[in-house]
């Protein structure tokens, strides 16, 4: 019997560390991808709950069972929409005032705290933690394990942004020790104990130890999908310390698959699974996930995630965006290839006196290629002139500042010269002038470009109807600037004086406003003529 549990554990020690196949990498993969697909309909149910508990919360007049739904509330909100949970933080923290209830008072300061917390607001949440009276603490032993948990996670966060190396390591120390003492405090058999256990073995280099912890919680247990969530999310945590990526593949996407369903829009597993995907390059899964990611987060405003996605959704993007460049190459090339293997068999039906109708199908698309062409040169030719006459006007205007710096030389006052050289009103007119000029350079070309651009989007929507003649909005020069051909977020960035995440946010929130298939929105600002 006893050799007979040695065999099963040996077994089960194995099964933790044996890396998957690749068909088992997909099923985990393909299982998040079917929920993703089915996001609407878990919104629909997550917002027919926040429904039902305002319905409820209309007719109650104890006020101890509106505390309660208040706390529903801040619960449904946490990490969907973090200024409703604001809200609802406050509002149990008036109510408790209301009922001289201290327990309840301080269960809706530690709700506050966590809130700033979520947001990346750990000097606010330490605030709010200190400011509490410490002997509320008394009532209940979920809240010394509420609070010592959530003064690892503020120590932890003010760790990671802090610059002074002294003040860092304070900060350091202190999480630590909040860090043993919840080891120390919570109840053994409690899923934040094997959590915080995790934690540690993970940070000692202790990977397995975390692991098979988990997976017996894992298997053992019945856990809720947000406690199945976070306990995937540390396993494939111990995996990626171990640089077994495989495996954390598998883990992180079951953690997403979880979050998801739970459902929050708070993603710290897809984020992670993102990055994984495209290092491994898979670039199109990749963009799926972080783009998700961006959108709900900006949507909850998780300050923490959404400082954690920027770089990554830059860099994706443009891995993403270079994928289809090269695809697009590759099929016309294809098409090109075809296309002069027709004109062989024509050539070869003409001789025959043959198929009349694919030589007339021929010329009908040699004449499209043609205007194509023609629309092509006649963009460059125009550019070329209207750029060239910019040049021309920016090297004049450098002369004349460069004329006005001289006089002031001369007249040898430094102070003039020092409050010239520091000013940006001559960089911020030059601008404004360069705009102006490119705005009526394209709408020359393109004179219907703001009304057909427009009609793509939702009525209440819509961009730059009270403009004056000649004029574009910054969100209408990115898609003038791609319609010219310039769709690189860098080079857009550059030309507009943005960042290229701002560039690219503008970009996904007017494909977000677009009528019918958001997909084909670029597509269709292509098509504007």
């Amino acid at each position: 019997m006893r050799n007979t549990f040695f065999v099963i554990l040996a077994l089960f020690i194995v099964s933790c560390s044996q890396e998957p196949t690749k068909g088992e990498i997909e099923l985990a993969l393909n299982e998040l991808d079917a929920v993703l697909d089915n996001r609407h309909e878990i919104e629909t149910a997550k917002n027919a709950r926040i429904d039902s508990l305002y319905h409820s919360l209309g007719k109650v007049n104890d006020e101890r069972e509106q505390y309660r739904l208040y706390d529903a509330l801040f619960d449904e909100y946490f990490k969907w929409d973090i200024d409703s949970a604001l809200f609802y933080a406050h509002s149990k923290f008036k109510l408790a005032l209301k009922l001289n209830d201290h327990g309840l008072q301080y269960d809706s300061h530690i709700d506050l705290a966590e809130r700033y917390v979520l947001s990346g607001m750990y000097q606010n949440a330490l605030d709010v933690m200190e400011s509490t009276e410490t002997d509320l603490s008394e009532h209940s032993s979920d809240y010394k394990e509420r609070e010592a948990l959530l003064y690892m996670r503020i120590y932890h966060g003010l760790t990671r942004v802090t610059n002074d190396e002294q003040i860092s390591k304070k900060h350091h120390e202190l999480e630590q020790k909040h860090l043993k003492f919840c080891e120390e405090t919570l109840p053994k058999n409690s899923l934040d104990y094997h959590i915080t256990r995790a934690n540690i073995e993970i940070s000692e280099g202790k990977t397995s130890d975390a692991r098979k912890r988990l997976l017996t919680l894992i298997n053992e247990k019945k856990l809720s999908k947000p406690d199945a969530a976070i306990t995937h999310y540390w396993i494939a945590k111990s995996y990626s310390a171990d640089k077994d990526l495989a495996n954390a593949i598998v883990h992180y996407a079951k953690s997403a698959k979880y979050d998801i369903e739970t459902p929050i829009r708070e993603y710290r597993s897809l984020i992670l699974l993102a990055k994984i995907l495209y290092e491994r390059g898979e670039i199109d899964r990749a963009y799926r996930y972080i783009t998700i990611a961006n959108n709900d987060n900006i949507i909850a405003d998780s300050r923490i995630s959404i400082f954690e996605i920027e770089n990554s959704v830059v860099t994706i993007a443009t891995a993403y965006e270079q994928k289809n460049v090269a695809q697009k190459a590759k099929l016309i090339t294809s098409i090109i290839a075809l296309f002069i293997l027709l004109i062989v068999v024509l050539f070869a039906f003409i001789a025959l006196n043959r198929n009349r109708k694919r030589l007339y199908k021929a010329k009908i698309e040699i004449e499209e290629q043609s205007w194509k062409l023609k629309e092509s040169n006649h963009i460059k030719d125009s550019c070329m002139g209207e750029f060239l006459s910019m040049f021309t006007g920016n090297i004049d205007s450098l002369e004349r500042y460069r004329s006005r710096l001289r006089k002031l030389i001369k007249q040898q006052d430094i102070n003039l010269i020092q409050h010239e050289l520091r000013s940006e009103d001559y960089i911020e007119e030059e601008a404004k002038l360069f705009y102006d000029r490119f705005d009526k350079f394209f709408l020359k070309l393109f004179p219907n470009f703001i009304e057909q651009f427009n009609e793509l989007l939702e009525p209440d929507k819509r961009v730059g109807t009270r403009l004056e003649p000649g004029k574009l909005t910054n969100e209408l020069r990115i898609f003038a600037l791609m319609r010219l051909g310039v769709e690189e977020p860098a080079k857009v960035a550059k030309f507009l004086r943005r960042s290229p995440s701002t560039i690219y946010n503008y970009r996904i929130k007017m494909r977000n406003a677009a009528i019918g298939n958001r997909d084909d929105f670029e597509k269709n600002v292509m098509k504007i003529s």
